[in-house]
């Protein structure tokens, strides 16, 4: 941990970085730590923190990821996983000795990852290029919350309070690739920060900045204050694609995105996906839209289902008949049922205060729903009542004490079901 490793470090200098200009360099290590402890050696196969007296290595920091590679001391090779810098500036080159064993004030040969430095490179490049373009179309009180730069794929968070229209993405994606076409160079200098403030170069306020300061800019399209690596032309970058736009936070947008070959690779696997669509649809790509919509339509046209009028409290009372044992019951064949039949018979039964018995007939079934007010729950329940009356059709369901419902597939007896249901309602 760095809280653990600061302690060997706090009166070390400043490591000096010398990746601006250059992806190698030699120089002296100045501190080996193993296991949170300074050692004089690394032994093949250790996990390490190697610091050295300069670096061309880029340590993480500005939401760039840091660079890997290599450094190698004679025949010893010791891999660069990460490179963080501490408060003081210190640079730590963790990673794993694969060969060989390294010992303090060891000669090293530094060597980055440098195809994978460019591709970071780059899109660090169309970060700042991102931004501009928002300013330019969202209006200039957007301010960087964040970014994330990493090998050909970039997360930009920002200060802004309402989703942005696709229409609106895709102008900010056209204007960042209209910056990338002006291959614009890339001019770097180092200023004061008054001076740089004067001049319009955005700066983030809640960093911290030395008094001196690095300005990145590309033509007059973008000036930031940032110390991050950058492509020596915009046209390196090549396609720059927003691959999704999201909310963060209260006020904070995220747009993500790639550039380099990823951007590409990912525009032709989705226009893969669109030709083997057309080929599934067997219609041309431009007609894709019209074909799937004439798909779900033809889905959506469902029998459209009867609305049943529900019946008033007069038909109800008029219907209702009583049992010799005093128990009022409704008996109604549900023939055009719609949805509503469940709720139906939940009201009926209780303005009877007794039982209420549907049949609803379908192709294959004879279902029956049976309804108890809860008046008659201490005498009896619904499903027991179901199933005397399902027996006659061959059929058996259940449900709740007040509520059941079942299906019998002996649809000739289907008479048998009204012609006893007083006799089970007197049984009880």
């Amino acid at each position: 941990s760095m809280s653990a490793i600061e302690k060997h470090i706090e009166n070390m200098e400043a490591t000096h970085f010398k990746g601006y200009e250059n992806a190698s360099n030699e120089s002296t290590i100045i501190k080996l730590v193993v296991d949170n402890e300074v050692v004089e050696e690394v032994e093949q196969g250790a996990k390490a923190i190697i610091i050295c007296k300069d670096s061309v290595f880029y340590a993480e920091s500005g939401g760039q990821i840091a660079d890997t590679g290599m450094l190698k001391v004679k025949d010893a090779e010791f891999i660069v996983e990460n490179v963080f810098k501490t408060k003081s500036n210190v640079f730590l080159h963790v990673g794993t000795l694969e060969k060989g064993t390294i010992k303090l004030n060891d000669k090293v040969v530094q060597e980055v990852d440098v195809k994978r430095r460019q591709r970071i490179a780059k899109s660090h490049s169309s970060v700042h290029l991102l931004q501009s373009a928002l300013r330019s179309i969202l209006g200039d009180t957007i301010k960087q919350a964040g970014s994330l730069v990493e090998d050909e794929r970039i997360r930009f968070d920002f200060s802004y309070d309402t989703k942005i229209t696709q229409d609106t993405i895709n102008k900010i994606e056209e204007k960042v690739n209209a910056y990338i076409q002006l291959n614009l160079p890339l001019i770097t200098y180092e200023t004061s920060y008054e001076k740089a403030i004067e001049e319009n170069v955005l700066a983030f306020f809640d960093s911290k900045y030395d008094l001196q300061v690095r300005v990145v800019k590309f033509g007059d399209v973008s000036a930031e204050l940032c110390g991050g690596i950058h492509t020596s032309h915009t046209g390196d970058i090549g396609y720059f694609k927003i691959i999704s736009e999201e909310s963060v936070g209260r006020g904070i947008r995220r747009i993500s995105a790639l550039d380099g070959s990823k951007s590409t690779k990912y525009i032709q696997e989705h226009f893969d996906k669109l030709s083997q669509i057309s080929l599934q649809l067997k219609t041309p790509m431009s007609n894709i839209e019209k074909r799937i919509e004439s798909l779900l339509n033809t889905k959506k046209e469902k029998p459209v289902e009867p609305q049943v009028k529900a019946l008033t409290i007069e038909q109800i009372n008029h219907q209702k008949k009583q049992a010799s044992n005093g128990i009022c019951y409704f008996y109604h064949e549900w023939a055009q049922f719609g949805n509503t039949y469940k709720d139906e018979a939940i009201i009926i039964s209780e303005i009877i205060e007794g039982v209420v018995c549907f049949d609803l007939e379908d192709q294959e079934t004879i279902k029956v729903i049976v309804s108890i007010s809860k008046t008659l729950l201490d005498k009896v329940k619904a499903p027991t009542i179901l199933n005397e009356l399902l027996s006659f059709v061959e059929g058996k369901g259940g449900g709740r004490p007040n509520m059941a419902m079942g299906a019998g597939k002996n649809k000739k007896n289907k008479d048998k079901i009204s012609n006893n249901i007083e006799k089970v309602i007197d049984s009880i």
